[in-house]
């Protein structure tokens, strides 16, 4: 029962810190090399018919090959 306890301890504490890392790289940002300039519309991105592209399923078919 004890280490039950430990664990369901730890492992809250070891999420709060995950958690607590990934909002502190989320504030901080990531240098993706743009300059602070996008190069390229959403438009662009994105097929003509606005329709949704699921990508996991794309990359779970290529993946079979």
């Amino acid at each position: 029962m004890r280490e039950t306890l430990e664990k369901k301890v730890r492992a809250e504490v070891d999420y709060k810190k995950a958690r607590t890392r990934q909002i502190r790289l989320l504030k901080k940002g990531l240098d993706l090399g743009t300059e602070g300039q996008v190069k390229i519309s959403r438009d662009e991105l994105l097929p003509e018919d606005k329709s949704f592209i699921d990508t996991s399923i794309i990359l779970l078919e290529g993946s079979k090959s």
